[in-house]
């Protein structure tokens, strides 16, 4: 189990299914399909999430959104595992970025001592 939980993260292979193996191919089908429907849950929900983001901050229509967020995920998932860590780390400064700015906001006003 300790093999497949460090090959899982360099070989891109999530650990719940390549540790199945020892089950043989009919053994992992139950849990390879467990796998699938809940990443293909977690993009449903992620995309939605995203969509309604967009809605609240510019007004573009949500059905419009969860094309374009679908069809951005896609292109991602398609082109590789080093694109996708790499948007993850722009990403990240990005949103740092934003607390800073939202940060120094919430400083600068704060709330008055009638709560």
């Amino acid at each position: 189990m300790i093999s497949h939980s460090v090959q899982g993260p360099r070989l891109g292979i999530p650990q719940m299914i390549q540790s199945r193996a020892q089950f043989g191919v009919l053994g992992a089908i139950f849990p390879m399909l467990f796998v699938m429907f809940i990443y293909f849950g977690f993009s449903v929900s992620n995309t939605l999430l995203a969509a309604q983001t967009v809605n609240g901050v510019v007004a573009v229509p949500r059905s419009v959104s969860i094309v374009v967020f679908t069809i951005l995920s896609f292109a991602i998932a398609l082109y590789g595992y080093k694109l996708i860590h790499d948007t993850q780390r722009w990403l990240t400064w990005i949103a740092c970025a934003i607390y800073a700015v939202v940060f120094v906001i919430v400083l600068s006003n704060p709330p008055s001592l009638d709560y």
